[in-house]
């Protein structure tokens, strides 16, 4: 569900709503800016931040991680007989299991 939030200019007081339709007239008109998946606005000062990643961001994290712990994610160069990086430790080593 959508949410939408409005910083007032004048005394910094910040208003939400999940409906731009039901608004009162004159309130905040054309300054509420919906508030993104993963996000919170909170401060003294509102601010819109971020808690979570974006679909995007997780996967280039993944991505990174999976590099770094030697691993390819990458399934087209698997080949089903064991010989993928995701089947080896670091060292080249098959996995004992």
């Amino acid at each position: 569900q959508e949410l939408y939030y409005c910083i007032h200019r004048e005394s910094g007081a910040v208003s939400f709503t999940n409906s731009l339709h039901d608004l009162p007239p004159g309130t905040c008109d054309k300054l509420w800016r919906e508030v993104p998946p993963g996000h919170y606005v909170s401060g003294r000062s509102p601010e819109l931040r971020q808690f979570a990643l974006t679909p995007e961001q997780l996967e280039l994290r993944e991505r990174y991680e999976s590099t770094d712990l030697g691993f390819n994610l990458d399934p087209s160069s698997d080949s089903g007989d064991g010989s993928s990086d995701r089947s080896r430790h670091r060292s080249g080593q098959p996995w004992d299991c």
